[in-house]
């Protein structure tokens, strides 16, 4: 664990691993939070009418959710709206579904720049408080704004989330209310900045993350979804919730049916909340099932389309529903290393509109910035939306073209350290996965070259028949044996490839020396004849070569 501590620049183990309270920031270094909470303390005492925006992914579900339980600890006359993902972002999309009677508008995780939406609403005489951690490109006087990217704001933590900003606001109010139930919230703080991929470099993420995926912290919605997910809710780490949680609560709002997610978050009956898990779970596979199907239609067309070697590759597919952009441009992204745009010419007859998704750590935003007149980019540095005119295909094509250099198109797999098979324990493994519990943005899971490998067996697995297993036993093993009594032996390790075909390891291969990286995992389940907890070594592989 020393060694991994080095390789990350950690200096202080125990505090990285056990990160305490004493690394949340001051809630008060926020710029406007003490008006914004005397504002939303105001409307509670008096009873007036409160609504929620929620936005639709899972920062803003969680951060949404999180402020609409607080409140109603004190007050019944509060209320949430929303639209859906095919509707767009930000509060103008919602606008015809605010009361004219409201009389506080609190807008979360969006609508930072929506200037005239805002004064649009004010205009009714509703007070707005906006709550959102989004960068800042324009100043907005009709509304309170809680944002750690506001110019001057002190607030130290920048990687921030909306969820994150959200919990310290009723923080906040916990003062004014001489209540301690913020604490109650704080695992929908740490799945929204999970979710969301902030940095989890920063200490205050590191102890909110680290607490709040504590059992006893999780709300009733995730315990459920974990049940239904068979998932040990007393183990859960952000590989379950990146990999797990979060793309259930995201396929609701991708299918459109974003309010099962809030009432899954905001039930306080387990019953039901398993009723409604069972539902997401259920939206998840659909979501996945036709998300494969959009990806390998696609690809035949596009491995065809980039034999130019384009940097950058724009897909245009009007088939393609705004809750799926992004996801089939993160595949074709993983595909070809490299940014990559699917869009449509529905929303307007002029312009393209879509998502992007980029390769590594290559901050689109910033390399767009200096011609924001040819495309607009909204959304985080590597992940968010874009639009430009249809005539402008060719030029953001070649704009790629012109200004990306040869090593930010390199695909290169980096691993921290090499270990032989015969050396990789159980032990190995858990010291591995204990350093990594809290792995994420900035703290990747380390990848590992693994050597003395020989292939004994291969299967394809899945529902879509798209996972490839691999068994494992050290070559050293096998130098006074046979082929055929090498093919005997029980295995060691298993080899886990997903989202791949058969070619990805043919069958000649087997009983061959590799040498592969990828990251350590022990799978453990529970035997149902003995109740024994059982477990596997696992290595989940990028690459593989012949030793």
């Amino acid at each position: 664990m020393t060694n991994l501590a080095r390789i990350h620049g950690v200096e202080d183990v125990f505090g990285f691993l056990n990160p305490s309270e004493d690394e949340l920031n001051s809630p008060y270094l926020l710029e406007n939070i003490e008006d914004a909470v005397h504002l939303i303390a105001d409307h509670v005492i008096r009873g007036c009418k409160i609504v929620i925006h929620i936005d639709q992914d899972n920062d803003g579900v969680n951060s949404g959710a999180l402020t609409y339980s607080y409140l109603k600890n004190f007050t019944d006359n509060v209320s949430y709206i929303h639209s859906q993902r095919e509707d767009g972002h930000g509060v103008e999309m919602s606008e015809n579904l605010i009361d004219d009677d409201t009389d506080l508008l609190i807008i979360i995780d969006s609508s930072s720049n929506s200037v005239d939406a805002c004064k649009r609403i004010s205009e009714k005489g509703i007070q707005i408080i906006i709550i959102d951690h989004h960068k800042i490109d324009i100043r907005n006087d009709f509304c309170i704004l809680v944002n750690p990217q506001s110019q001057g704001c002190k607030y130290p933590n920048k990687n921030s989330s909306a969820s994150v900003i959200a919990w310290q606001v009723i923080r906040v109010l916990d003062d004014y209310f001489s209540s301690s139930l913020s604490h109650n919230y704080i695992s929908m703080a740490a799945i929204g900045l999970i979710g969301d991929v902030m940095s989890l470099k920063e200490d205050e993420n590191r102890y909110i993350v680290s607490e709040g995926l504590q059992r006893k912290n999780l709300c009733l919605g995730i315990l459920a979804l974990l049940d239904v997910l068979k998932k040990d809710s007393n183990t859960v780490n952000t590989t379950d919730v990146s990999f797990s949680i979060s793309p259930c609560l995201n396929a609701c709002a991708r299918k459109n049916k974003l309010e099962l997610a809030i009432q899954l978050l905001i039930e306080t009956d387990y019953q039901k909340c398993l009723i409604i898990a069972r539902e997401v779970v259920e939206l998840n596979e659909m979501r996945k099932k036709e998300q494969l199907n959009y990806f390998n239609d696609l690809l035949p067309s596009t491995m065809n389309s980039i034999a130019n070697k384009d940097k950058c590759i724009i897909i245009v597919n009007n088939e393609i529903g705004k809750g799926y952009r992004g996801l089939v441009a993160n595949n074709f992204a993983e595909e070809f290393q490299r940014t990559v745009f699917v869009v449509s010419e529905n929303d307007d007859e002029n312009y393209y509109s879509g998502s992007f998704r980029t390769f590594g750590d290559f901050n689109v935003r910033e390399f767009l910035k200096d011609v924001s007149n040819l495309i607009k980019i909204v959304g985080h540095d590597t992940v968010g939306g874009a639009k430009f005119l249809k005539n402008d295909l060719d030029r953001v094509v070649q704009y790629f073209n012109d200004n990306i250099k040869v090593d930010q198109m390199e695909s290169n797999i980096e691993y921290i350290m090499e270990i032989n098979l015969s050396d990789l324990t159980e032990n190995l493994i858990r010291e591995v996965e204990s350093f990594y519990r809290l792995s994420g943005k900035g703290i990747e899971t380390g990848k590992f070259k693994i050597t003395n490998l020989t292939v004994i067996d291969k299967k394809v697995m899945g529902k879509d028949k798209n996972t490839i297993k691999l068994s494992v036993v050290p070559t050293s093993d096998t130098y006074f044996l046979d082929e055929e009594d090498i093919l005997k032996l029980e295995p060691v390790v298993n080899l886990m490839k997903f989202r791949a075909n058969e070619d990805f390891f043919l069958d000649e291969f087997i009983g061959k020396e590799i040498e592969c990286v990828g990251e350590l995992n022990l799978n453990a389940w529970k035997n149902p004849r003995t109740n024994k907890i059982l477990t596997t070594k696992q290595i989940f592989i990028e690459d593989w070569k012949f030793a």
